[in-house]
């Protein structure tokens, strides 16, 4: 769709998107095609909305409609891609009470790279509600939404399968559940961010529940949730400030559950079965729960159901006892637990010694590397590093890989085990494109062996079309651009030179240089190319003639892969009979010969130094003078793309 406001209707608050079965509804936003995804950083393009003159704080919102997009009944081909959605208010009890955003009812679609904020319900589910059998959200934003006493602000699934994935839940609201609510489902919550969300009752982050009242017509009633790799942080609550499990089997792998505050009780993780017949446990594996916030039970609270702590670390929680267990049915094997006293194997009593900051990877003499559990260690069921490879070990938070040297590290990152590896990236510098800085993928966008986490952009000189003129001279500009924009001032140099063959300096163009430069955050730049006109016959196929600006010398940036010039061609008369196919100098720009093939020896968008010259091929090789040919170019035709002109574009070595 292009881009704009699309609004369900202008009166009627019944009226919704409604996506259709096996049917993909695609709009502007690609964030996977930006540098950064992180707490956000996805720009705002085409909202479906039923806003109009909302105000802050879902002020002057009753007209809005109930839910801005429904999916009812459709399978796992329907897709909902690149998309705001934003205003819907279902504030009608019994009618129209849940999913503001999007209302998703017996549905397994699939929503990407889209924003979900500002909507709100009476109920359940703010910015989405999900009921049977399941869907999915990659990388998506989901962020200022509200729910009433029916919880879930940003997502609820009830008696669902919901995975969410790659996605920031942030700065929602609800009675409880503000973050996520998990009734009854089978969810999982893969390299995502719940962060920053406000409970005013229970669990500001994370909820998950196992009902005593499953629905009869449901397909999961099980209540399972697994978080992998995923941040649950800086979320508030009276009670459970991170994540609350309430008789589910709760699962958190290689996390991090920081920062979370809760005004009474349970700062980070807290377990209990206020559900009847609930039978559920907690494993906390490879995780941090650390500088969590409470009245008591800062760091992880168990009144009911299992909990298992292994190659974990619980520390800087206020108050200081990381761990209180009210059951009996706690166990914790190779963690570091502050003020832990309940025994286990190979646990240890010290400092984990994070790098600090915020920041919780170990340092290099943290007495937490290499002394966990390989066999606490989950296979990669998630593929959480999208390789394919779901029986290797789960890799740790940077993605790098889960088990490095003789034993797991406890935490959720590895220390790198490389012999030679100043970035500690788990890659050794003999190997890494990017020794400097850290990046276990090795990503290298532009194939030049520099990884894109410490490379520069590309300059680029880019197309223009100009005419020429019989006499005088024309000057245009040379587009050069920069991939994307710099922290640090870019400079290039340029030139216009010579070719052999080629036209030539002050007598075709203007023969000049100089240098360009980006001041931060600047991404493009003109070249000033002057061309002077005549009514010479360059006597060529192609009716063209070409002109060379070179780039060199650049800082904090490097040349287009294989091009470090441009070429710019003025399009002529082309005599009578000449080759239709030849005679576009600006589109493809191999050189033919007289008899159509493609000549040899020339550099592409050269002609040859005989077409240049106007040599008359009659057989004698006698060569005419431009002046003598003057006349005979007067009232020729002109090739397709008018008369005289000039463009400018990449020329490769």
């Amino acid at each position: 769709m292009a881009g704009g406001t699309y609004r369900p209707h202008a009166t009627d608050r019944a009226v919704s998107f409604a996506l259709v079965d096996g049917v993909t509804m695609t709009g502007a936003i690609r964030p996977e095609a930006q540098r950064h995804h992180s707490r956000g950083h996805i720009r705002r393009c085409c909202p479906v909305t039923s806003a109009g003159d909302d105000q802050p704080g879902f002020v002057n919102n009753d007209e809005n409609s109930h839910h801005v997009v429904t999916a009812h009944d459709v399978g796992p081909g329907t897709v909902l891609d690149g998309f705001t959605v934003t205003g819907g208010n279902a504030d009608v009890r019994g009618v129209a009470n849940t999913g503001g955003g999007l209302h998703l009812i017996d549905a397994s679609p699939v929503i990407s790279n889209s924003i979900v904020e500002f909507n709100s319900v009476e109920y359940r589910g703010g910015g989405v509600f999900a009921r049977h059998p399941h869907q999915r959200s990659r990388m998506v934003i989901i962020a200022d939404n509200a729910a009433g006493d029916g919880g879930g602000g940003g997502i609820l699934s009830e008696w669902s399968s919901t995975k969410v994935s790659k996605t920031i839940v942030r700065n929602n609201s609800a009675t409880f559940a503000a973050g996520i609510a998990s009734f009854s489902s089978a969810d999982s919550i893969i390299n995502s961010e719940i962060v920053d969300n406000t409970a005013r009752n229970f669990a500001g982050g994370v909820l998950a529940k196992a009902d005593a009242d499953p629905d009869p017509d449901a397909t999961v009633i099980d209540g399972s949730l697994a978080v992998v790799n995923s941040i649950i942080a800086d979320n508030d609550a009276d009670i459970g400030g991170g994540l609350l499990n309430d008789g589910a089997s709760v699962t958190v792998t290689n996390s991090l559950v920081t920062g979370n505050t809760a005004s009474d009780n349970v700062g980070g993780i807290g377990t209990d079965s206020w559900s009847a017949d609930a039978d559920g446990s907690t494993r906390i594996i490879g995780s941090v729960v650390a500088d969590n916030t409470a009245t008591s039970a800062g760091g992880i609270w168990n009144a009911a159901i299992p909990v298992e702590v292994v190659n974990s670390i619980v520390s800087g929680n206020t108050p200081t006892t990381g761990l209180v267990d009210t059951t009996g049915t706690t166990s914790v094997s190779y963690s570091i637990v502050q003020d832990w006293e309940g025994g286990g194997d190979g646990n240890v009593d010290a400092d984990p010694l994070f790098v600090g900051g915020g920041d919780y990877r170990l340092q290099a003499d943290s007495p937490a590397w290499n002394v966990g559990d390989n066999g606490s260690v989950p296979p990669d069921e998630f593929d959480v590093d999208d390789d394919g490879d779901t029986t290797e070990p789960t890799p740790d938070r940077d993605l790098r890989p889960g088990i490095q040297g003789s034993s797991v590290d406890m935490g959720a990152y590895e220390i790198s085990e490389a012999t030679n590896d100043r970035d500690d990236d788990g890659v050794d510098d003999d190997v890494d494109n990017c020794p400097d800085v850290a990046n276990a993928d090795q990503t290298d966008a532009d194939g030049d062996g520099i990884g894109d986490a410490c490379d520069v952009p590309v300059v680029t000189p880019r197309s223009r079309a100009v005419p020429e003129g019989d006499s005088g001279s024309s000057t245009f500009d040379v587009l050069v651009e920069l991939s994307y924009a710099s922290a640090e001032r870019v400079s290039v140099d340029w030139a216009t030179v010579d070719q052999p063959g080629e036209p030539q300096a002050n007598l075709d163009f203007l023969s000049d240089s100089g240098t360009l430069e980006f001041a931060p955050g600047e991404t493009s730049k003109t070249i000033p190319f002057t061309v002077y006109g005549d009514l010479l016959d360059e006597d060529t196929l192609w009716g063209a003639e070409w002109a060379v600006i070179t780039l060199s010398a650049p800082t904090n940036a490097k040349l287009a892969s294989g091009a470090d010039a441009t070429a710019a061609c003025a399009h002529r008369r082309r005599r009578p009979g000449a080759d239709d196919q030849a005679r576009s100098g600006c589109g493809d720009r191999r050189r033919r010969g007289r008899h159509g093939r493609r000549g040899a020896g020339h550099p592409v968008g050269a002609v040859g130094a005989d077409d240049h010259r106007g040599m008359d091929h009659d057989g004698h090789g006698t060569a005419r003078t431009r002046h003598r040919l003057h006349a005979r170019i007067r009232n020729l035709d002109v090739p397709a793309g008018g008369d005289g002109q000039v463009c400018a574009g990449h020329r490769s070595r």
